[in-house]
């Protein structure tokens, strides 16, 4: 499985968005994405994924995925 990772963009110590990283070739995405950022600016913190929360339904059909949600922690980047 590949990591995930979330990049605050903050411009003048404002949050201006944020970024979803989840694919098979996150780590250079995390870095190419850093790099075209800061080179216009931008301030990025960055978290990696380290679990998820899950809502899960259960009926007599079985178990059902509802919702998964990343649950980020700061990472030093």
């Amino acid at each position: 499985m590949h990591a995930q990772y979330r990049i605050d963009i903050l411009k003048d110590g404002a949050l201006w968005g944020a970024l979803h990283i989840d694919h098979p070739q996150s780590e250079a995405a995390l870095h190419e994405m850093l790099a075209v950022l800061r080179g216009q600016g931008y301030t990025c913190r960055v978290m990696q994924a380290s679990g998820e929360r899950r809502l899960l339904e259960s009926t007599p059909a079985g178990v059902s995925l509802l919702f998964r949600e990343p649950i980020f922690q700061a990472r030093a980047d």
